[in-house]
């Protein structure tokens, strides 16, 4: 629906006191009402009708189902399921048409009875009394191109951030995995010092803490690289947001959908929240190791401890 044909509801609502709509749903559910009521007297006559003919037969309306039976397969009473269902029946058809012509009745009505010519309201021929000195104010001129350029540097400006976002949170939860897998080595090379310490631990048990960390250099310097990785992008994005520089060729995001990449990513990141990011037991890091050098040899295989 249009302003303008906002505008002819509006004035013809408030100078009705009720709105077009409302007044032709009055005007359906009287005639449903009056409908119903024809529905339940025809019922009830052609009940009585047959009441009138078994009395006629010196039977009792009340009298049993069989003695009922037998005048009815005589054809001297009406038969009793064929009134419930033609009622049935009737009822559905007339509801049908009801409802057909109603529609029909809907659209004519507000199109052509309730409601007031376009041009008359645009032009300001037809107002309310308090509306007389108001002036009408042509809407389509207040878009200017710089209110559009500024929407669309808004809209830029507020996907710019909502990607950064993202990207921050997926770092945020690898700087929390790798911290995890941190304290969790510093805790069993805690325990083994403890153990060749105190002998606290069983050999079973400093056996298992030790193939955790086992290859022991392999692990830390992937560690490592990680954590270095993680603060070079961390300053690279801290450069780009400083320097002004669009993040994630957002040049011509404008008013965009989002991809079916950026809708999974979405929808596993809440799955990912909703459990309490990344809860699951991290695996042992070398099953994810490519890196089988140490930083001095860089061209020779490191010798697994």
């Amino acid at each position: 629906m249009s302003s303008g044909d906002y505008r002819v509801m509006a004035i013809f609502a408030e100078h009705m006191g009720i709105p077009p709509v409302t007044l032709v749903d009055e005007i359906v559910n009287a005639v449903n009402e009056i409908m119903q009521k024809a529905l339940r007297g025809v019922g009830e006559y052609l009940r009585q009708q047959r009441a009138n003919q078994l009395m006629a037969l010196n039977c009792d309306p009340g009298a049993s189902d069989e003695e009922q039976a037998k005048y009815e397969k005589e054809g001297k009473v009406y038969l009793f399921a064929e009134i419930e269902s033609g009622l049935l029946l009737f009822d559905t058809l007339c509801h049908s048409h009801l409802d057909l012509n109603f529609d029909k009745f809907e659209v004519y009505t507000l199109r052509n009875i309730l409601t007031i010519p376009k041009d008359l309201v645009d032009g300001g021929w037809i107002r309310l009394k308090h509306h007389e000195h108001l002036k009408s104010m042509d809407t389509s001129r207040l878009a200017s191109k710089d209110t559009e350029k500024q929407i669309l540097h808004l809209v830029h400006d507020i996907n710019m951030e909502l990607n950064l976002r993202k990207l921050l949170r997926v770092q945020v939860a690898k700087a929390k995995i790798i911290v995890k897998s941190l304290k969790q080595y510093k805790k069993c090379a805690e325990e083994l010092v403890l153990a060749h310490a105190n002998s606290k631990l069983t050999p079973e048990v400093a056996a298992m803490l030790r193939e955790d960390l086992d290859p022991m250099n392999d692990n830390v310097y992937y560690l490592l690289t990680q954590v270095s990785e993680l603060l070079k992008l961390v300053l690279l994005l801290n450069e780009k947001l400083l320097k002004g520089i669009e993040v994630l060729n957002l040049e011509n995001s404008q008013l965009r959908h989002f991809s079916r990449e950026s809708y999974i990513e979405e929808r596993t990141q809440a799955l990912l929240e909703k459990l309490g990011e990344f809860k699951e037991t991290v695996p042992p890091l070398r099953a994810h190791l490519d890196v089988k050098t140490s930083p001095g040899d860089s061209g020779q295989s490191m010798p697994n401890n």
